[in-house]
């Protein structure tokens, strides 16, 4: 892999990080239509039991290049390198800009779910069945209403669990799953006040991500099946769990006074200024990002 490659592959794990943290928005979507989705869950899958004893064996960098070790971890810098730098600045763009986020976000799954349909090359009943079960679950999800559980160290290891698989899925939020779960707020606080080496943070953050490896490995070799046996219905499920998020993260809303539960609105609708051209040029520069992501992985595929 030369180095342009590698700072490619970094910067799609800097997206892969920004989007992760933004509820509706899935880091998997970013892979997925970076062209690194698939290499990602094979790459996951293939590590097993053998993997310490072969990496600390005389074959070092055998194991190195048969595990596809480069990639993970280039990849993955760049999610935690996104999740550290981005997380406290994000929370203020959702609060802030409202409108101009979720429309690049709208505008970018909008096109993301058109370009993964064009890989599937089947138009059987069953894979648009697939579809709509995609739509269905990750509307479901999306509606659900966050709850208000005790958080012990047990509770948020499975927290960690439940949100890498979302994040891995497109169209399914990690940082929703969250949300739903009553942990996004603890999740962002423990990362900032891991930065100032926290004691009661950083054995929080641990919990997590050992909730986030287990979860990353028990589900990473599920989907690797899918892909490997079923790669078309696999495709138009994930397809359906984008269209399904887009209920999430459209750009207007309000909020119900009766139980202050956001509801989504038309422009005109909106109480406030709608911000329609900046909500469009936004949305186009999601569409652009794509297209731009597009082009950087057919260059990259040999």
């Amino acid at each position: 892999m030369k180095s342009s490659k590698y700072l490619v592959l970094y910067l799609k794990g800097l997206a892969m990080g920004m989007a992760d943290i933004i509820p509706g928005v899935s880091g998997g979507t970013i892979a997925l239509i970076s062209g690194i989705y698939q290499e990602l869950i094979a790459s996951i899958d293939k590590i097993d039991g053998a993997f310490l004893k072969s990496l600390f064996s005389k074959q070092f960098r055998t194991a190195w290049k048969e595990y596809n070790l480069n990639f993970l971890l280039i990849l993955f810098a760049g999610i935690a390198t996104s999740i550290l730098i981005f997380s406290h600045f994000l929370k203020r763009l959702i609060e802030e800009q409202p409108i101009a986020l979720w429309a690049f976000f709208f505008g970018l799954i909008v096109i993301s779910a058109f370009h993964v349909s064009r890989q599937i090359t089947s138009k059987h009943w069953k894979i648009w069945l697939s579809c709509f079960v995609g739509i269905g679950i990750a509307y479901s999800i999306s509606v659900l209403t966050p709850s208000g559980t005790e958080h012990g160290l047990l509770y948020l290891f499975f927290c960690g669990m439940f949100a890498i698989i979302a994040m891995i899925l497109p169209g399914v939020s990690g940082a929703f799953i969250l949300v739903l779960l009553g942990a996004y707020e603890i999740a962002l606080e423990t990362l900032e006040k891991a930065q100032r080496f926290d004691p009661d943070a950083l054995i929080t953050l641990l919990v997590m991500g050992l909730g986030a490896l287990v979860g990353l490995k028990l589900f990473s070799k599920g989907l690797n099946w899918m892909f490997d046996h079923h790669k078309n219905t696999t495709l138009a499920t994930l397809v359906g769990f984008m269209i399904g998020s887009l209920h999430k993260i459209w750009p207007w809303k309000q909020a119900l006074a009766e139980t202050n539960q956001l509801m989504n609105v038309l422009p005109n609708a909106y109480e406030g200024n709608p911000q329609i051209g900046m909500a469009i040029g936004m949305a186009f520069l999601g569409i652009g990002i794509i297209f731009l992501l597009e082009r950087m992985a057919k260059k990259s595929t040999p």
